[in-house]
């Protein structure tokens, strides 16, 4: 994990959207909010496995990515959406995932990574939506780490 990147966070994200949404490169993912390191480690992710991510986020944010369509409000339907808290200083450019977003998308998966802020990246508290991945998703960052290091370890 860095300022750059968080590579661990986001392949255990995609091993449980996998094993429990459906393939990665069929699943519709959108990232709400500003550019972060668990972000952009989504873009990477996305342009090495060859799919297209949705990320909604202000316009001053928009960059050309092949992997990523830039968006300023929400697609028509997702089956998984991810949020990160704010980096500082865009607050002023950033708009709150509220339920009628959720609702908007069809209701999909939320996933936001912890900690997520109620009031902040998120105006829906989590635990009260019915679509939340829950804490238990998480339990999936040990093992993915832990694969991770064995893979490099052995090479």
């Amino acid at each position: 994990m860095s300022n750059a990147g968080h590579p661990c966070e986001v392949l255990a994200d995609a091993y449980f959207i996998e094993t429990t949404i459906g393939p990665i490169q069929k699943v519709r993912i959108c990232l709400w909010g500003p550019p972060t390191n668990v972000f952009r480690s989504w873009h990477e992710l996305a342009g090495v496995m060859g799919f297209t991510l949705v990320h909604v986020c202000h316009e001053s944010f928009h960059e050309t990515i092949s992997s990523v369509a830039f968006s300023s409000s929400s697609p028509e339907a997702a089956d998984v959406v991810i949020t990160d808290g704010w980096p500082r200083g865009t607050e002023q450019l950033s708009r709150p995932l509220s339920v009628e977003d959720l609702a908007r998308m069809g209701n999909p998966v939320l996933l936001p990574t912890p900690p997520f802020t109620v009031g902040g990246e998120l105006s829906v508290d989590p635990c009260r939506y019915p679509h939340f991945a829950g804490y238990e998703q998480k339990k999936l960052l040990l093992p993915v780490q832990r694969a991770v290091l064995q893979h490099l370890l052995a090479t």
